[in-house]
């Protein structure tokens, strides 16, 4: 009986759970200078921004009671705390959707997958191991961060509650976010494919079927009460802005489901999906030890048989002559073949495809693209999906060369640094292309029906170069620095979308005057925010181009004053992205061999 008890206590064990997967991560973390740098910024640009914001709160209120100081100060603190809690939260969710891409994918391409099998080592161990070691620099962050709350909450207003729950409702949503990227590591061959699925799924959950219902609702299909059950259990979005509406507004609605009930439903969401991927990764290592299944073997045979006669396969007929440049025609003819090579990435593509298209006919059927919220929300998701895809896709550029061990070949060849720079560039933007397309479509669709002002598509077209410019040039150079492709995404996604997103509008938080206006105008969101809150909508659309007066922060500003506020932010953003290409030049033969 003891004996029982003793097994029972040491398989509750966490190191037990973990294994030497875990320990080893964590050896190997320890001694990588990066992870104390990306600590040491992240601490910085936070107690940048409050010991900022409040100089700023302070100065202008210097010369005014104590009491009036006090309120503002108390408003300041929930300004604060609101734009940390937010910015960590979606952040930290896409951090680590890159992160566990290729926590599998890693080791079936260096075929140690069906190594670790053969050891010890179960399959729970592995997947645990993988999601734990790489979730806890994330965690890390999520702890630094409290200090500065804490400090903050000094100055009023901010209650524990917020603090505690806010901090909770991240960290499921970040072990959700990890998991799902975990279990489609496995199948994925490469990190971009993982996370792709992963950004699509949960956009698809946190998204679109809020809208479905939301749609239902409207129809009297369904009960309000259904769907803000079922938004508060299943959205952390939903839920944490229900908690960030209770702190700004004393007599908010209180959520039909408690906070803590979201935390405990995303965490067994979690663990079935780590169940799942238990399974998974177990078959893929027996498939990896000992070949695929029969069915599949019977297939390899039968086109072996087809083709003994020694003459090549219809396939091998088939040259592909290069057009183009070479290597963004490479980069180009890899990432399609690639993409529809398995039925797994067919049937994801078509399903997105059928999607997209039944809620476009959806939203024309009821008349919804006349609605300005309707326009709004549609390219607002295409600027987001093309900031992931332009920073993913320059991420994965050098990288996916270096994984494939196909880097020292490419610099062997007779084209220079800047060739193969250039080259990368173009498959960025070619891969990109549909995005882009899309985009376009849309707003010249909607432009000709007389949904959006013409007007848009000049300083939407600014915004889209600058955001090209910057996180194509980030993602390249953090591609140049480093190895592993999730590695690379990771890092571009953290420090590009602090510097060129976050950081715009948390130092307009607590700034006022002409200082706001520059910092919030720096941010590409916020500038689409601006631009099409007043283009779109009948109202807009027969205005002239000299009666349109654009909303800003502090004044509202005509066309060409709308035009010089985003210029230099394009021009700020290109200049970066031509440095970041020098940079990435510079570190393009260093470290070719190094593991980093």
């Amino acid at each position: 009986m003891a004996q029982i008890i003793t097994n029972i206590i040491a398989r509750l064990n966490p190191a037990a759970l973990t294994g030497p997967i875990f320990e080893k991560e964590l050896l190997v973390s320890s001694r990588r200078k990066r992870n104390y740098y990306l600590r040491f910024v992240y601490l910085a640009l936070l107690t940048i921004f409050v010991g900022y914001t409040w100089y700023n709160i302070v100065g202008e209120f210097s010369n005014d009671s104590a009491v009036y100081r006090a309120s503002h100060m108390a408003e300041a603190g929930i300004a604060i705390t609101a734009t940390i809690v937010w910015s960590q939260f979606i952040m930290i969710q896409l951090v680590a959707v890159s992160l566990l891409s290729g926590a599998i994918s890693d080791e079936t391409n260096s075929r140690t997958l069906g190594a670790l099998m053969t050891t010890p080592i179960s399959s729970l161990q592995i997947v645990l191991g993988k999601l734990f070691s790489r979730l806890l620099q994330l965690f890390l962050l999520l702890a630094l961060s409290l200090p500065i709350l804490a400090i903050v909450r000094v100055l009023g207003g901010v209650l524990w509650g917020y603090i505690i729950s806010s901090l909770c409702i991240t960290f499921t949503a970040m072990l959700l976010a990890g998991s799902l990227s975990l279990l489609f590591s496995i199948d994925s061959k490469k990190s971009s494919q993982a996370s792709g699925a992963a950004l699509a799924t949960l956009f698809i959950f946190y998204g679109l079927i809020p809208l479905l219902l939301t749609w239902l609702i409207f129809e009297n299909h369904l009960s309000q009460n259904f769907l803000d059950y079922f938004l508060c259990l299943t959205n952390p979005f939903y839920v944490l802005t229900f908690n960030t509406g209770i702190m700004f507004s004393t007599g908010a609605a209180v959520p039909i489901i408690p906070w803590w009930v979201h935390c405990l439903f995303s965490l067994g969401v979690s663990v079935a999906i780590l169940a799942f991927a238990t399974v998974r990764v177990r078959k893929a290592a027996l498939a990896q030890l000992f070949g695929k299944s029969k069915k599949s073997r019977k297939k390899l045979l039968a086109a072996q048989s087809s083709n003994s006669s020694g003459l090549p396969s219809k396939r091998s007929d088939k040259i592909s002559h290069v057009k183009g440049h070479p290597i963004a025609w490479k980069d180009l003819i890899t990432f399609t073949r690639k993409q529809t090579k398995t039925a797994t990435n067919r049937i994801a593509g078509g399903m997105v495809l059928i999607g997209a298209l039944s809620l476009y006919a959806l939203c024309f059927a009821k008349g919804w693209f006349k609605e300005e919220v309707c326009q709004f929300a549609y390219i607002l998701v295409y600027m987001v999906v093309l900031i992931i895809c332009n920073a993913t896709m320059a991420a994965e550029s050098i990288t996916s060369e270096k994984e494939s061990q196909t880097w020292p070949l490419l610099l062997n060849t007779s084209l220079t640094d800047w060739q193969i720079i250039f080259g990368k560039y173009l498959g960025v933007l070619r891969r990109c292309l549909p995005i882009y397309i899309l985009l376009a479509a849309h707003l010249l669709l909607f432009t000709l029906l007389g949904y959006i002002h013409p007007s848009a598509l000049f300083h939407l077209l600014l915004i889209v170069i600058g955001i090209f410019a910057w996180f194509a040039g980030s993602g390249m150079f953090f591609s140049t620095l480093t190895k592993k492709t999730s590695t690379a995404i990771s890092l571009t996604i953290f420090l590009s979308l602090m510097l060129g997103l976050f950081i715009p509008i948390c130092g307009g938080v607590g700034t006022n005057g002409d200082a706001a206006e520059v910092l919030f105008s720096a941010n590409p969101l916020v500038q689409t925010g601006v631009v099409l809150n007043e283009t779109l909508g009948e109202r807009n659309v027969r205005k002239p181009v000299s009666h349109l007066r654009y909303e800003w922060p502090t004044d509202k500003y005509n066309f060409r004053e709308t035009t010089l506020i985003i210029s230099p932010s394009t021009f700020f953003y290109l200049v970066a992205g031509f440095f970041f290409t020098i940079f990435a030049r510079g570190s393009l033969r260093r470290n070719i061999f190094a593991k980093t």
